[in-house]
């Protein structure tokens, strides 16, 4: 009896050690993982070190990276759990189960998961610009850009910082920042082609049209199987006058016939050249694709309008609104439609609500026309 006790315990003592060094040792190859920083490269590592190590945590994380990949989030979130179930403070898990919530657009869950990475101090630099993304997400522009701040005084001369708060300072209007900012990211890493793309478009909206189309002839010759990089020059070509528009059009059409940003860009076209059925047209294509944005329905009610459709472009308005309050354009336009509709003083508060929003042309339309 005796010997049987003491060579169990033999036994479990051998297979803890054997447990353990397996842990160690798949950690070396994590960490060599952690380190790649190519996409395939990290698959085939992730792969081998899910196999080879399937039952240590790192096993774990490498299996749930395999499904973030492959978009198979719950299978990722399982495998997370097991990993944590081992190792309670093991950063990258948080980090990965962040990633998932953030592709769900669950951005103050994911928050909360990339929150627990900066308290582990777990890759802190790339965190801070994880959670930058996600206040974007909720259209909250001082948090975000606290954090992709915090991400740059932590490594001045990384690139990614520059390049994420200028794409933010874009989305967000701030034009003349974001070209500095991607200039800055564009110092780091040329070979960019998104730094050049959004910076054609910050430079597009400065009606610093030669340079921004020089910025999407770079992008196109970096990533020239990129669709919306088409769709960006055909735009600014749109402003410009330029009838190489259509052609850019057609090639992104050919390259994604089902891409709905391609018929919402060139709507705007035929809006400015006042082919109000072909811009309709093509906005309904977008809708029936799938777009629900309140600056298609804004197009859309723009185009209706000047088609004489006013019940189809106040309805378009009022949807472009219930889906963004803070649209403070669509507010003038329902305004306008709604003085055509004789109805002067509903028109007026809609003019005082785009005031309120920080509109200089609402100002001027509302001193004209509701004295």
């Amino acid at each position: 009896m005796k010997n049987t006790i003491l060579l169990i315990t033999a036994l479990a003592i051998t297979l803890l050690f054997s447990s353990c060094s397996k842990e160690k040792e798949a950690g070396i190859f994590f960490e060599k993982f952690r380190d790649m920083d190519n996409e395939d490269s990290l698959l085939f590592a992730a792969n081998n070190i899910s196999k080879k190590y399937p039952e240590t945590k790192y096993g774990y994380a490498c299996k749930a990276y395999i499904f973030i990949h492959n978009d198979e989030l719950d299978s990722a979130n399982e495998y997370i759990t097991k990993a944590l179930m081992k190792d309670k403070d093991f950063g990258y898990c948080y980090n990965l189960r962040g990633d998932i919530f953030k592709k769900k657009e669950d951005f103050r869950i994911a928050i909360e998961d990339y929150q627990h990475c900066l308290k582990l101090k777990y890759d802190t630099y790339s965190t801070n610009i994880d959670i930058g993304g996600c206040y974007a997400g909720l259209k909250n522009y001082d948090s975000a850009i606290i954090y992709l701040n915090a991400a740059i005084t932590e490594d001045p001369f990384n690139g990614d910082g520059y390049y994420y708060r200028g794409l933010l300072k874009v989305n967000f209007k701030n034009y003349e920042e974001a070209v500095d900012d991607l200039d800055k990211s564009l110092n780091y890493n040329n070979n960019n082609w998104n730094a050049h793309n959004f910076k054609g478009i910050a430079l597009g909206y400065l009606k610093r049209y030669t340079e921004a189309l020089k910025c999407f002839n770079t992008a196109i010759s970096l990533k020239p199987d990129e669709v919306n990089i088409y769709v960006n020059r055909a735009h600014l070509k749109a402003y410009m006058k330029d009838k190489d528009a259509r052609e850019d059009y057609d090639i992104a059409i050919r390259m994604d016939g089902f891409n709905e940003y391609i018929y919402e860009s060139r709507a705007e076209m035929y809006l400015m050249e006042k082919k109000y059925s072909d811009a309709l047209k093509d906005l309904n294509k977008a809708f029936e694709l799938g777009s629900k944005k309140p600056f298609t329905y804004y197009k859309r009610a723009i185009a209706n309008a000047y088609l004489f459709k006013k019940k189809e472009a106040m309805d378009d308005i009022n949807k472009a609104i219930e889906l963004d309050p803070a649209y403070a354009d669509a507010y003038i336009w329902r305004g306008a439609l709604r003085y055509a509709f004789n109805e002067k003083s509903k028109a007026c508060d809609d003019l005082r609500e785009a005031v309120r929003l920080g509109s200089k042309e609402a100002e001027e339309e509302l001193k004209k026309y509701c004295k």
